[in-house]
């Protein structure tokens, strides 16, 4: 088992003096965790969501967190794939020049971004959104593991071009896509990918979910699987609060997972 930390920059007060104070926060506790031997940090990516995250440029932090520490980590949990929010071919340089700062720590998920709020910001609609995942996702193994690479769908039109730095990572980063309900568990076991996955259903939810993610894992083909190679991990986003005084911390915690 591995334990890691995930960043939202969510914030009641959002104000400037409080989104400076909660991103520098974000860092000091991501350098901590690697002191106290946390596997791995993640980062979320949204946008336009006021109270629920601040956390809109994960690239820029994530690569901070990554000349503060040495042994970490760095996972984008995740990258939102729909075209005009984030173009494949940016997100594989992206990612490549993280992968080669942090001298191989990215792991790499991948998601929807999938509210109205979000996409609408980028002129997406959201019955464009599962097919441009699938694509772009599809896109970036290729992308890292060919000299020059071109893509031609009803989707999308990528000219023949190098498309560099390549990932220090060989052949590239882990991947994972971000799973909200059963179908995405199912895509994730059947494309290879790892599950990063919502875990306040409590451990039963969790287990029936692994249930879920190792029956689609067992489905797999060679021509299902979107990465070089499979990564059969699942991963639980769980609160948790820790303190000296039990019902502090249950006061505190219980408080700020109603609002979350």
């Amino acid at each position: 088992m591995k334990f890691s930390m995930i960043f939202e920059a969510q914030i009641l007060d959002t104000s400037r003096k409080r989104e400076f104070e909660i991103m520098h926060e974000c860092v000091e506790q991501a350098v901590l965790a690697e002191e106290m031997g946390f596997d791995k940090v993640w980062s979320v990516e949204h946008h336009c969501l006021k109270w629920y995250a601040h956390m809109s440029a994960p690239e820029t932090f994530l690569a901070y967190v990554a000349a503060k520490t040495e042994r970490i980590r760095i996972g984008h949990g995740v990258v939102c794939l729909p075209f005009r929010m984030n173009h494949p071919v940016k997100v594989a340089e992206r990612v490549a020049m993280l992968d080669i700062l942090s001298k191989g720590r990215v792991e790499f998920g991948i998601g929807k971004g999938g509210t109205i709020q979000e996409a609408g910001a980028f002129q997406t609609e959201m019955e464009e959104i599962p097919g441009q995942l699938e694509e772009s996702g599809r896109m970036m193994p290729k992308i890292w593991m060919s000299e020059e690479f071109e893509h031609h769908s009803d989707l999308i039109d990528i000219p023949p071009r190098p498309i560099i730095p390549k990932p220090y990572q060989e052949p590239h980063p882990p991947m994972y896509l971000a799973c909200t309900r059963e179908t995405t568990l199912n895509q994730a076991g059947e494309w290879g990918l790892g599950a990063l996955c919502l875990g306040f259903g409590g451990p039963e939810d969790i287990a029936q979910k692994n249930e879920v993610y190792r029956a689609a894992i067992k489905r797999r083909t060679p021509e299902s699987q979107i990465q070089d190679f499979p990564v059969e991990h699942l991963s639980a986003l769980c609160p948790a609060i820790v303190l000296e005084d039990g019902l502090e911390a249950r006061r505190i915690g219980h408080r700020g997972q109603r609002f979350f």
